[in-house]
């Protein structure tokens, strides 16, 4: 493992990121979790394309209105290793079937 620095509007991310090919993940052994501090590839920024990092505490947020989600989490696109919201937040993109939780000690 490696970490890597992301930089939003002056406050650092650190993200610690798998050399590894990412496991695939079945249907039969998919949680239906997330905590709120879960990272996600946002975007470029416009100004010098730099890639914003947001939580999914962020995505589910008051700031983000329920279009503006469901934009941020049709996306497929990751970066070096960030997954999108989509694979992320499960629970805030409405992925998931079940009713909602967080992560608990299994």
């Amino acid at each position: 493992e490696y970490e890597e620095e992301y930089r939003h509007r002056g406050l650092g991310f650190t993200t610690e990121l798998a050399t590894k090919a990412p496991s695939i993940t079945t249907a039969t052994s998919f949680e239906c979790t997330e905590e709120p501090r879960d990272k996600f590839f946002f975007r470029f920024s416009k100004e010098d394309r730099t890639p914003i990092i947001r939580s999914c505490g962020w995505l589910g947020s008051k700031r983000v209105t329920p279009d503006q989600r469901a934009v941020i989490c049709r996306r497929m696109r990751g970066y070096e290793g960030v997954p999108p919201a989509k694979t992320v937040c499960v629970i805030t993109c409405d992925i998931c079937d079940e009713e909602p939780s967080t992560k608990a000690p299994s």
